[in-house]
């Protein structure tokens, strides 16, 4: 009997340890806006390039990095040296034997002066891209939305932002190769 009781409190012990180290917090942490929405913001040095050579060269990084340059570009103003423009993308998460498949919505700033431009993401929502949860289908997700949980387990939404937190990185290593190489210029055209 005495084995029996000791055996219960290690294995009592044993599954407390076990849920404490599966019970940890969001290891992804984001900048915020002072509304508590996510984005992604730096400004970048590039010596010896004009406002308007970064300007030019975001406007060409739009076009080549998005489908229809003139559908996602929201503002082009030449005069301030600055592109904003509205795209999305879509994720397919594969999460155990659940499968996630969303459209990623994202705001990019670009502003450019002599030396430098700033970058920023914002307004990153997402929506549901399929008919299999329709309790969450019409409705619009940020990053830290606290609604989620009526639509995914945490292992899931965890899965969610590591990916969608990839995917702007890879947004960002983009743009920053395409502002900061050299163009090569065609002469015989």
């Amino acid at each position: 009997m005495k084995i029996l009781k000791r055996h219960s409190y290690i294995i009592i012990i044993l599954l407390f340890t076990i849920n404490l180290l599966f019970a940890q917090d969001d290891p992804l942490t984001f900048n915020e806006d002072d509304e508590g929405n996510v984005i992604y913001t730096d400004v970048i040095k590039i010596d010896g390039k004009s406002g308007l050579e970064l300007y030019n060269r975001s406007k060409d990084w739009f076009v080549e990095n998005y489908n229809s340059a003139n559908d996602v570009i929201q503002l082009d103003d030449k005069d301030r040296l600055k592109i904003t423009g509205k795209g999305f993308f879509n994720e397919v998460i594969k999460v155990g034997m659940a499968k996630l498949d969303l459209d990623v919505y994202h705001t990019i700033s670009i502003q450019a002066k002599d030396g430098r431009y700033k970058y920023e993401i914002s307004q990153i929502y997402w929506k549901w891209n399929s008919t299999t949860v329709s309790k969450c289908q019409k409705t619009n997700f940020t990053l830290n939305s606290e609604r989620i949980k009526i639509c995914m387990n945490k292992k899931q939404f965890y899965a969610m932002k590591s990916h969608i937190d990839m995917r702007m990185k890879d947004i960002i290593k983009n743009l920053n190769n395409d502002m900061s190489e050299k163009k090569k210029v065609e002469e015989d055209w």
